[in-house]
């Protein structure tokens, strides 16, 4: 699910079937660019840019194989 293409928060109370997340190992905001991180228990890591709160983007993904 990419949280950053809802405008809001009713386009995440439908899934998909059969549909698996990982759970959230970490999380961290970085008041200075605007940046939050979080860390999967799958070893996935993404970076989002907040600092236009309507516009969530995507900065940065990491995938572990």
């Amino acid at each position: 699910m990419d949280i950053s293409k809802g405008l809001t928060i009713n386009h995440m109370a439908t899934h998909p079937p059969n549909a698996k997340y990982p759970d959230t190992t970490a999380v961290t905001y970085d008041e200075q660019n605007f940046k939050v991180t979080v860390i999967y228990n799958d070893h996935s890591m993404y970076v989002w840019d907040v600092k236009d709160i309507k516009k969530v983007r995507e900065r940065g993904r990491m995938k572990s194989l």
